[in-house]
């Protein structure tokens, strides 16, 4: 319905607005793409309907703050810059920072060095990737393995710290021709 109502911002106003938050639930989005793949964004974006946009965006960040509804913006992040949309709550939103945490990648380490590191593979294999990812960080854990089985190094002695992984999704919105790094470039916001 909200795609529908999309082009007047009176009436995204008055559907989003906290006299309704009773009726808001994680379960049953209001955001979503439907079957010509655009969803209320899209809608206003086209409309210039900027003040929409925004409170759509607010609405996303706080009931729907998910990594799963990334793809309301892949196509259109472009063009929300370009309008002059204010995007620094979604950029700090959980939609495009995913948290995780998966047995095959250590909880803990020594090294409290924050590290950035590309990642270009499907979301899925993520889980068994940390050694590729981290290949200096696991090589020296592995040589610190192998000197403690020979008793050359204890590895009680050292003071390890809890990690926190952290995927970011903004680089796997589509783009053409980097017209990302142009439209955040040229922004004043960013």
């Amino acid at each position: 319905m909200v795609s529908y109502l999309a082009f007047d911002s009176r009436s995204t106003k008055e559907l989003l607005s906290t006299k309704n938050e009773k009726y808001f639930d994680a379960k049953f989005p209001v955001f979503y793409k439907n079957e010509d793949q655009l969803s209320a964004i899209d809608v206003s974006l086209e409309m210039n309907q900027i003040r929409s946009v925004n409170m759509m965006i607010q609405y996303i960040c706080k009931y729907q703050n998910s990594v799963v509804y990334s793809h309301l913006f892949e196509n259109n992040l472009v063009d929300l810059v370009n309008k002059g949309v204010d995007l620094e709550i979604l950029f700090n939103s959980s939609v495009f920072n995913h948290t995780f945490a998966f047995d095959e990648w250590p909880a803990t380490n020594c090294n409290v060095e924050k590290m950035l590191a590309p990642y270009n593979k499907s979301l899925f294999k993520l889980r068994y990737e940390y050694p590729e990812i981290f290949k200096s960080v696991a090589n020296e854990d592995r040589k610190k393995e192998q000197l403690a089985l020979q008793g050359k190094f204890s590895m009680s002695d050292e003071k390890v710290f809890k990690i926190k992984y952290q995927l970011n999704l903004l680089t796997s919105m589509s783009e053409k021709n980097g017209q990302i790094m142009n439209a955040i470039a040229g922004s004043q916001e960013i």
